[in-house]
């Protein structure tokens, strides 16, 4: 019987398309609380940030990655309740 050899954990990220790979990646330094910050500096890179990973999005979705794009931004957005 042949023994099945798993992938690394590690090594899932690098079989990731570039567009979805440079996507999490920007989720996962984004500071999603940007908005309520006293910092003008804070909320203005924030904001760059939320547009930059926007424009990731459309790419992604324009390439055919659009479920798996969303589901990254899904995996990383927190719940907000008010």
């Amino acid at each position: 019987m042949k023994s099945i050899k798993c992938m690394p954990k590690e090594n899932i990220f690098d079989l990731q398309p570039d567009a979805l790979r440079e996507l999490e990646r920007a989720l996962q330094d984004h500071d999603w609380f940007y908005h309520m910050s006293d910092d003008h500096r804070a909320y203005k890179a924030g904001e760059a940030q939320r547009e930059h990973i926007d424009e990731l999005l459309k790419e992604a979705k324009a390439k055919g990655y659009g479920v798996n794009a969303q589901a990254l931004y899904d995996r990383y957005r927190p719940l907000l309740t008010y």
